[in-house]
């Protein structure tokens, strides 16, 4: 046989692979008719759906990196910033009951798109296994008249988790 001969079929499988490995899928929330904003997401990831109009969906990572997102209407400033504080409040006390030692640094504030928005960037410890984690919760004001609200969790020192994590926020797009 021929030293090349097979050089075509691995040429081919090797693509296949390659493809494969990097398929995607787009997650309009929260539904693709209505869609206030998009997602794009590895297909090796994850997908847990809301259970209800303005509830959280969770994409999970092969690495167990976890992005929440969720988006609902707002009228007003002062109906954001109520917002704001309510899934705070919410999330301190979710975190509190999941996670030891979590500290927040002071908030962001920036523009992304021209939308404002504003984030928390913090850590914690898990309480059922000890890992350590980084957390991102972020809401920003999109033109449409939404807010999203996204939570990011992410292991320690977990590179490629946190690179897959943010080339999906990077996929962001106000609908």
């Amino acid at each position: 046989m021929k030293p090349f001969a097979l050089l075509p079929l691995v040429i081919a499988s090797l693509l296949a692979i390659g493809s494969r490995a990097s398929a995607e899928t787009t997650i309009a929330y929260p539904t693709a008719d209505s869609a206030t904003f998009t997602i794009t997401v590895p297909d090796n990831w994850e997908l847990t759906q809301a259970e209800d109009e303005e509830d959280y969906f969770l994409v999970t990572g092969p690495t167990n990196v976890e992005l929440w997102f969720r988006s609902f209407e707002v009228n007003s400033g002062e109906e954001a910033e109520a917002a704001v504080e309510e899934a705070m409040t919410d999330g301190e006390e979710w975190l509190a009951e999941n996670y030891e030692d979590i500290e927040f640094d002071e908030p962001t504030e920036g523009e992304r798109d021209g939308m404002p928005f504003i984030s928390l960037v913090g850590k914690g410890v898990e309480k059922e296994n000890s890992e350590v984690v980084t957390f991102t919760i972020a809401f920003i004001m999109m033109e449409n008249g939404s807010m999203t609200e996204f939570w990011s969790i992410i292991p320690l020192g977990d590179a490629k988790g946190k690179a897959g994590a943010q080339a999906i926020v990077d996929s962001f797009e106000a609908q």
